[in-house]
């Protein structure tokens, strides 16, 4: 039976939101977190530490793999092995349990599932519409996110179950969807990659370039997670609204702004020139967040500027991947993994930063995030320009 590539892109942004927010939302659920497996804060933090690092020496071998396999035998086995993880993660766990299952998360969700994934969804098209393959995988991960806030809403609020209730319909729904892809996906025939191998691309200057493109971008998008902190310290909000309004203000938004900024991006024809202008928008929001004080009253017109910086956040997040056929690299498994070495580096220290600014200088924090946001998107701007004015200068022979 051969299936329609759309539901394939659908079906694998689905797969890939559940996945990856098995170990992600204990992040949201922090307290519950610390509470179910009595472990500190500091352990907390430790075990995603943990857990970034396994992640970024995943990407290279998975690029191996996803050259080397089939992405319906490791995306089908990565759901199983997240799904069954997740069961294990139920059972009141110790510190070294707990990293030992968060790092079977990280080899499940990068080693097996990311890269080839990323690989699957840009043979699925040409360079000329890349952009809405990317954006209806991306939007179609915040169905995941919108499951999430429903069980919260209507089971966790109400204490009708505890978390373990989410935990088990997430594995579950994992196991569930490793089945149906191994069995959907079985005719699907795949592209072989084009040979590169870690020297040449190491080489390659355009793979540089998109990688540290990701970087600036990634960076911005990380900071989705200190807005909830800034709406909790500074304005008071409630935990429980934190995490609601967290998850349907980028799950929700995410469904719409997937698609259309991959449209906006086959468009313009250029990822870059949507990169560019959503950094100059993004100086311009964080600037709103510095100088707006702390004022009670303000309240509806901070939430609408959160909104603001969460659609440009998903812009970026989006499109991240629709460079390598604008550069007219092959696609290749090992090239996205080293892509992802350098655009997600950011996992391993933007989050130590932010918690040590918080702990040191407490709400005062806040102002120097927006600081390190405008200087991270007027850097990005500017060698966004650099390299289009480049690539476009040059015929593309960067």
């Amino acid at each position: 039976m051969k299936i329609n590539r759309w539901v394939i892109i659908i079906i694998l942004g689905i797969a890939s939101g559940l996945t990856f927010l098995l170990p992600y939302y204990f992040k949201y659920l922090f307290i519950e977190f610390e509470y179910k497996y009595s472990i500190s804060s500091v352990s907390f933090k430790q075990i995603y530490t943990f857990y970034g690092f396994v992640t970024l020496l995943s990407y290279i071998p998975g690029g191996y793999l996803a050259d080397k396999y089939s992405a319906r035998k490791l995306i089908s086995f990565s759901l199983l092995l997240s799904g069954i993880t997740g069961l294990f993660t139920t059972l009141n766990l110790s510190f070294p349990g707990l990293v030992i299952a968060f790092s079977v998360f990280a080899i499940s969700n990068t080693l097996l599932f990311w890269v080839s994934s990323v690989k699957l969804i840009l043979n699925l098209g040409n360079k000329y519409e890349s952009g809405r393959i990317l954006g209806v995988f991306e939007g179609s991960k915040g169905i995941a996110g919108v499951i999430f806030a429903i069980l919260y809403f209507f089971f966790i609020i109400p204490e009708k179950f505890g978390i373990d209730f989410i935990i088990l319909t997430y594995s579950i729904l994992n196991i569930l969807l490793g089945i149906l892809i191994w069995y959907l996906f079985r005719d699907l025939k795949e592209l072989s990659s084009p040979p590169m191998e870690i020297p040449e691309i190491i080489k390659n200057k355009k793979i540089w370039i998109i990688g540290i493109l990701i970087f600036f971008n990634y960076i911005l998008y990380s900071n989705m997670v200190y807005t909830n902190n800034y709406l909790y310290d500074l304005y008071r909000f409630s935990e429980t609204t934190i995490i609601l309004f967290a998850y349907l203000r980028i799950y929700a938004l995410k469904i719409i702004i997937g698609p259309l900024s991959g449209y906006f991006v086959d468009k313009l024809g250029s990822a870059m020139k949507l990169f560019m202008l959503t950094f100059f928008l993004y100086i311009f929001t964080e600037i709103v967040f510095i100088s707006t004080p702390s004022n009670a009253e303000l309240i509806s017109f901070i939430v609408f500027n959160t909104i603001i910086i969460t659609i440009l956040s998903l812009v970026f997040n989006t499109i991240f991947f629709a460079l390598i056929p604008e550069f007219n690299l092959p696609i290749n498994g090992k090239i996205i993994g080293f892509i992802s070495v350098i655009g997600f580096l950011p996992d391993i220290f933007y989050y130590k930063i932010g918690s040590n600014l918080i702990k040191t200088h407490g709400p005062l924090a806040y102002k120097y995030f927006f600081l390190l946001n405008i200087s991270t998107a007027i850097m990005g701007l500017i060698f966004t320009f650099i390299v289009y004015r480049w690539k476009t200068s040059s015929s593309d022979k960067i």
